[in-house]
């Protein structure tokens, strides 16, 4: 489970994150507020709104849990 510092969070299955990346730059620069700074999470092959920006924490499950979309938004998750 991926966690923002806005309560955004999302569980991608492990497979897809070993595509994925962190970017803490764009273009040279670090990377702006407005895209995630100081670090985001980018996954090739989700849609874009599903990336965590302002990543915070990343935690390993056992289990799949319901994310943010699934929960009542902005909710935290059952631990």
């Amino acid at each position: 489970m991926l966690h923002a510092a806005d309560d955004y969070f999302v569980q991608f299955p492990i497979e897809a994150l070993e595509d994925g990346f962190l970017a803490w730059g764009m273009n040279g620069q670090a990377l702006p507020q407005s895209h995630g700074h100081p670090v985001r999470v980018l996954v090739p092959g989700h849609w874009g709104e599903t990336n965590v920006k302002w990543l915070a924490e990343i935690e390993l499950l056992d289990e799949a849990v319901d994310g943010y979309w699934n929960s009542a938004a902005g909710t935290e998750p059952a631990r």
